[in-house]
């Protein structure tokens, strides 16, 4: 930093551990440490109104070496990898303050401790890290594992080490720490996080799991001065995969929001759409308002001509073979802009069955309902994605009007004096010929 700038480091005492008997043996010439212990050192940090970081000199000085040294080194990563010998480090009761002038808030990361031990290639490795997170208004605990049995001797990963590795934290609270995000994007105003996650590496077992709980309670997100309805959202997950197969378990991957329900189970043998032996996803939105509420208004997720009220229901359900998809909207209103405007108790429900074949998949019956109109259909999607496809789509007779109040501009139309009357019936195929796609469409209309 600049050399008038205040005392960014200060570490009161540090203690080197020397290991007697090797430096006896060398009769001086060698000192080899141990275990480095530094105690209560205190870091400063400064963000300046304009938006700088007053770290960021160092930052830039130690990249630009780090980047000369290695167009001038012939090692590779590999070569230093196998020379690397860290002393096992102990930090004891260490100190970060934040102030942050560009946003007026002060952050404090309080309570460091850290015990790491000798990082050699080819030894066990493990350290332990806890601190707290202060931000003025609430203190949030850290906790993190990592075990490493052992540290591979270069970075060829192909034998798995056995790994172990956790984090928990508590009581973050997101509104303060939330104001790091930038503020044109959508972030918390208010809330508390909560993590306990736990990632391991079994190699015995042929499996790496990941099993953890995320907690958002009174969430409240924020975009450009528009703020969004509070809710708790929680996600569970246990998921485990195999590192020298395809396997993959999810056990559970759920989510629980405001009115919202979603479980999601998958089995496979390998990552592959063949792989899949049995798949299952269920979503139940009690209303679906209340769930997109959380957004503000005027977020950049959700287009503004969207409008989503009402219960809403998905389910799919298969193996490698077939696989079967559910869509409920009866009772949900759906409209946007002046295209559609379906209302609460019109029926608006999907169904269709996918099975799969030598060259592709067929998509087949496809059921669409919207009020008193039935489609039906049936696709063939040839494994290339490059067609040509084979495809078949039958409206049946659609008495128009029966459906206006489905479309405004049929009811704008109709207000202007407009007759909007009649029975219509549209039927699409579409299949190869000579090489090439082609597409047969017949519309017929009466009075």
């Amino acid at each position: 930093a600049e050399a008038a700038a205040p005392e960014q480091l200060f570490v009161p005492r540090l203690f080197l551990k020397l290991d007697v008997m090797k430096m006896l043996r060398a009769r001086g010439r060698r000192l080899e440490v141990k275990e480095a212990v530094l105690s209560q050192p205190q870091l400063k940090l400064r963000r300046g109104k304009e938006g700088s970081w007053d770290v960021e000199d160092i930052v830039r000085h130690v990249t630009r070496k780090a980047e000369e040294t290695a167009r001038t080194s012939d090692k590779s990563a590999n070569d230093y990898f196998r020379e690397l010998e860290i002393a096992g480090t102990r930090v004891d009761n260490a100190r970060v303050a934040i102030a942050d002038e560009y946003l007026g808030q002060t952050y404090t990361v309080d309570g460091i401790n850290i015990a790491m031990s000798t990082i050699v290639p080819g030894k066990n490795v493990n350290g332990d890290v806890s601190l707290t997170l202060d931000d003025g208004v609430a203190k949030a605990p850290l906790k993190a594992h990592l075990e490493i049995l052992p540290l591979p001797e270069d970075l060829d990963f192909s034998d798995w080490p056995t790994v172990r590795s956790s984090i928990k934290l508590q009581n973050l609270e997101l509104g303060t720490w939330g104001r790091l995000v930038p503020a044109q994007w959508v972030r918390p105003e208010q809330g508390r996080l909560e993590v306990n996650i736990t990632a391991d590496i079994n190699p015995d077992d042929d499996l790496a799991v990941v099993k953890g709980k995320l907690l958002l309670s009174a969430l409240q997100l924020t975009q450009k001065g528009q703020k969004g309805q509070q809710g708790d959202i929680a996600f569970d997950m246990y998921v485990d995969a195999g590192l020298n197969s395809p396997t993959l378990k999810v056990h559970n991957l759920d989510v629980r929001g405001p009115g919202l329900v979603l479980d999601t189970r998958l089995t496979m043998h390998q990552r592959a759409l063949e792989g899949i032996e049995d798949a299952r996803l269920d979503v139940s939105v009690e209303d679906l308002a209340r769930l997109l509420a959380i957004l503000p208004e005027g977020n950049t997720l959700v287009p503004p001509e969207l409008v989503l009220q009402g219960p809403f229901e998905v389910h799919v359900q298969g193996d490698a073979d077939e696989g079967h998809l559910q869509v409920t909207l009866d009772k949900a209103r759906v409209a946007y802009a002046k295209v559609l405007d379906k209302g609460h108790g019109t029926p608006l429900h999907l169904e269709l069955t996918a099975t799969r074949q030598n060259e592709g998949v067929l998509v087949d019956p496809i059921s669409l309902q919207l009020d008193q109109a039935n489609v039906a259909a049936n696709v063939f999607v040839p494994r290339t994605l490059k067609g040509p496809y084979r495809a078949s789509i039958n409206t049946g007779e659609l008495d128009l009007k029966r459906l206006h109040g489905l479309f405004p501009a049929v009811v704008a139309a109709r207000k202007d004096g407009i007759a909007v009357d009649g029975k219509v019936r549209l039927s699409v195929d579409a299949e190869p010929k000579d090489g090439l796609q082609e597409i047969r469409a017949d519309l017929t209309a009466r009075a």
